[in-house]
């Protein structure tokens, strides 16, 4: 045999799929493989929805970056390809959404790897047209193709419309379209619908066949000229489906074509001369080193999009100084005035003047602006600044932008803070007198006002599908609180706090109660961030920046994913993907981490997000003491958001800080890395700080 056996892919949240199959395989001679991504919901025909689609997406990008990954395949579990679009999803309305957000068709078009379609009997409406978008189409002798749009008055629009014209032409396109005839796989084949047809038992050979004779190929070559079959529609539409597409420029082809230099072997190739030796994936593939291809080449042409830049930040720049107000219910002072008290004393524990200081990052939910902090401080020409969105998701995001900028010599001394009076100043939710302008308009006025009910029902679901209780939610909370009764900073550092209490405590937003909550608490934090190098000289022990990232996870919820059938899947997953990939410590190197718990779920979230454990385990996780000290992973050493003070994730960084300097109420013996998270459910961020 020439393949190896199909194989589940696992990991990296690719494991958790419930209505596609994602499987890969690979040929023992050319070293390439093939990766198949099946619909897999036979009891409806296989009918595509939302949730379909967001899963190919993921199975699309991952094997899209697979640099051993040559062909993708897309097939099918059951006797049929598929039927189209889930009636029973589009009658409420959505349409729009499945074809314009989810575009199916636009995932093979803009894939940079061949895709092969493997489709046996019923090849329907969404399933067909994006059949006669793939690269190639083998068809089983039982295939039937068609459209069914006017019949159920399902009308479809955008560039897979006319794009069956450049495949069977412009008459035969408007028979598929409009009068909805239907074609057996002979005929499809006439047509130049599909390039094979095979006995139904022969199908799976076939295709292993064409991707054989693909892996043989070029893979450089195979992207370039797959971009320019559709060369003409990015040139020409301006909706055309390549508009934000990954397939590559000018630049890139020429990056290619150095790679790829022509050899005496590949000559063989093109000249068509029989038996001389072919080249196999492997050899065709820049990762072959043995034409003089670097591995940083080979990076350039397979790895492009997964490049996150990490290297230029990691440990270039380090925290020398930290500081922050009092916390309590009510502060006397504006939030300026707070601000600028925690940045002055932050800068004081560093040894540097105000007058240093050349770069800021805040959030944009601060009220304080730049201009007037610096201004008040007496700061210099200004070279850098920013602000992150997202409430607490930009805590950890204010301080990776500094390192960015002080690494590239953008700036020289930077200064981040976040300053709050969220005990004694009002809700967001509360104010009435605005109209709301953003996704809220579809989920407060049916009460979903506030966050945490929001994250109830998340939470509900994450229950009913892991089997998770309220006790693992006070695993996270106790140890939060147990934190904090040893910190004097903390609000709750006199207040201990029982399981009983905790069961018996009122409800917010069942099934969250109030220990599941934040606390409402005034104050403002800062921090400082120099060169590594300047760094050395300063007051304090320097702690270094050694990864950063930021992510939004497709389709891109906030709070809670109503839209897409796999909820869990949070904008962690996409800052965690990035931030383990630039880091020289992974998850079982960290002993304490600062896990933003603005709701005791985000936590158990989180955990699963970052690779602590699988999807679905994170409640287990927090059995047995492992978030206390001398557990698997020590939480939230300073008490957190739940128990220290809630000011947007800031006191995280502040703690993973002194957690690295050897400094916190409650060290952990032999850390010397910390991961500190921004909020889990809106587009985030994380860190990993390291001494």
């Amino acid at each position: 045999m020439n393949w190896t056996g199909w194989t589940a892919v696992i990991g990296d949240g690719l494991d958790n799929f419930a209505h596609i199959a994602y499987e890969k395989k690979h040929h023992l001679k050319l070293g390439g493989g093939v990766a198949r991504i099946s619909f897999n919901r036979p009891k409806k025909m296989n009918a595509l929805s939302p949730a379909v689609i967001e899963e190919m997406f993921r199975a699309f990008y991952d094997a899209n970056h697979d640099a051993k990954i040559g062909v993708i395949v897309v097939g099918a579990r059951g006797k049929h390809f598929g039927a189209g679009g889930d009636v029973e999803w589009e009658q409420w309305g959505l349409r729009s959404v499945f074809y314009n957000r989810y575009p199916h068709n636009r995932l093979v078009r803009i894939s940079r790897k061949p895709v092969i379609a493997q489709v046996q009997g019923y090849c329907i409406g969404g399933h067909n047209h994006m059949v006669y978008c793939c690269d190639f189409t083998i068809a089983a002798d039982n295939a039937i193709f068609g459209q069914a749009g006017p019949r159920v008055s399902s009308p479809a629009d955008g560039y897979f419309v006319p794009y069956l014209s450049r495949v069977v032409g412009a008459k035969r396109a408007r028979e598929m379209w409009m009068l909805c005839r239907k074609y057996k796989a002979e005929q499809a084949l006439q047509m130049g619908l599909v390039n094979s047809v095979v006995p139904l038992e022969g199908l799976e050979a076939e295709v292993d066949q064409w991707c054989e004779e693909l892996l043989a190929v070029s893979p450089g070559c195979l992207e370039v000229l797959k971009a320019a079959f559709d060369q003409r529609w990015m040139a020409t539409r301006s909706s055309a489906p390549f508009q934000h597409s990954c397939i590559p420029t000018g630049s890139r082809c020429l990056r290619v074509g150095k790679v790829e230099r022509p050899s005496s072997r590949s000559a063989s190739r093109s000249s068509g001369l029989s038996g001389s030796a072919k080249p196999s994936y492997a050899s065709s593939c820049c990762r072959n080193t043995s034409r003089g291809t670097t591995r940083s080449e080979c990076a350039r042409v397979d790895d492009s999009r997964e490049s996150t830049g990490g290297q230029v930040i990691k440990d270039k720049a380090a925290i020398v100084g930290v500081a922050e107000t009092d916390f309590a219910k009510r502060l006397e002072g504006s939030e300026c005035e707070l601000a600028s008290m925690a940045i002055l004393a932050a800068l004081d524990e560093a040894g540097i003047a105000p007058s240093e200081v050349d770069a800021m990052s805040s959030y944009t939910m601060e009220t304080t602006d730049e201009n007037e902090i610096a201004s008040n401080l007496g700061f210099r020409d200004i070279r850098f600044f920013s602000q992150v969105e997202y409430g607490g998701g930009a805590g950890c995001a204010t301080v990776l932008h500094l390192a960015m900028a002080v690494a590239t010599g953008q700036a020289n001394v930077a200064v981040a803070w976040r300053s709050r009076k969220r005990g004694s100043g009002p809700r967001v939710w509360a104010t009435t007198t605005e109209r709301l302008d953003d996704g809220y308009k579809f989920t407060r006025p049916y009460g979903l006002v506030r966050p945490v009910d929001e994250l109830a029902v998340l939470t509900r679901r994450y229950m009913h599908d892991y089997g998770a209780t309220r006790d693992h939610l006070a695993n996270i909370a106790l140890a939060c609180r147990r934190m904090a009764n040893n910190n004097p900073r903390a609000v709750m550092y006199s207040k201990p706090l029982t399981r009983e209490q905790y069961m018996t405590s009122r409800w917010i937003a069942e099934p969250l109660c109030l220990y599941d909550n934040c606390l409402e608490t005034d104050g403002a934090l800062a921090c400082v961030i120099v060169s590594a190098e300047r760094a050395r000289d300063c007051r304090q022990r320097p702690v270094y920046i050694h990864a950063g990232a930021q992510g939004m996870s497709a389709p891109h919820p906030r709070m809670m994913n109503n839209f897409c059938g796999t909820p869990f899947r949070s904008p962690s997953y996409a800052a965690a993907k990035a931030l383990w990939q630039n880091s020289d410590f992974k998850q079982s190197d960290i002993k304490v981490a600062q896990i933003y718990d603005a709701f005791t779920t985000m936590v158990l979230l989180s955990f699963e997000a970052y690779g602590f454990c699988g999807q679905g385990e994170g409640a287990a996780f927090t059995e047995n003491g492992s978030l206390e000290l001398g557990g698997r992973l020590a939480l939230n050493t300073s008490g957190g958001s739940l128990s220290e003070a809630y000011v947007h994730g800031f006191n995280l960084i502040n703690e993973g800080v002194r957690q690295m300097r050897g400094t916190s109420v409650n060290q952990v013996s032999g850390a010397n890395a910390c991961l500190v998270t921004s909020a889990d459910d809106v587009p985030t961020g994380a860190l990993i700080l390291s001494n």
